[in-house]
């Protein structure tokens, strides 16, 4: 009974920090890269398709001597080995958007100096 109690206990816990790690990483992260984040150069290296959306494309960029990713959806405009801007933070780049995902001019970044 009491192994029950502590496993329940901990799924509990499991579940309630992945939540707060995904709210974090979307509504706070938004906020934040408004904020601090940093452009960088990233490219693009795989298509995917999923249901009735439009294709998203995979996108890497080098930090720190370690690759980041992340997708971004465009309306066949992309295509591989294209470069786009991505703004990430530099304390946890995992953090990190297309710049388009911004309203234009929310974020003044130029990934092309």
């Amino acid at each position: 009974m009491n192994k029950q109690l502590t496993l329940g206990k901990f799924i509990f816990v499991g579940s309630i920090l992945i939540l707060l790690y995904a709210l974090i990483n979307s509504v706070g992260g938004d906020i934040v890269l408004k904020k601090r984040g940093i452009c960088i150069k990233a490219i693009l290296y795989r298509e995917t398709y999923g249901g009735k959306t439009k294709p998203s494309y995979g996108y890497k960029f080098l930090f720190n001597g370690k690759i980041y990713d992340g997708l971004v959806v465009q309306d066949g405009v992309l295509k591989i080995n294209d470069s786009i801007c991505v703004v990430y933070l530099e304390s946890f780049p995992n953090i990190n958007r297309p710049i388009t995902y911004f309203d234009k001019g929310e974020i003044k970044c130029d990934c092309n100096k």
